[in-house]
């Protein structure tokens, strides 16, 4: 068995992000994300992810968000 660590594959994060981003955009891929709003609320969200009751990426919201691009 290995294991894997995401760093073992940094030289080929362009080639990920040119192959997969059109996807995402495109909505043939879709991604699920778990988010509160303000910091008074990361140590409850935080308690939900250790206990498996998340779903998706864990965000905290702490300021105004900006979409890239």
């Amino acid at each position: 068995m290995k294991g894997l660590v995401v760093f073992d594959y940094e030289d080929r994060r362009q080639q990920f992000i040119d192959m997969v981003a059109p996807l995402v955009v495109s909505g043939a891929i879709r991604y699920r994300e778990d988010r509160v709003s303000g910091l008074e609320n990361a140590a409850a969200h935080f308690e939900r992810l250790m206990t498996g009751n998340n779903f998706g990426k864990s965000l905290v919201v702490v300021g105004e968000e900006r979409i890239p691009g």
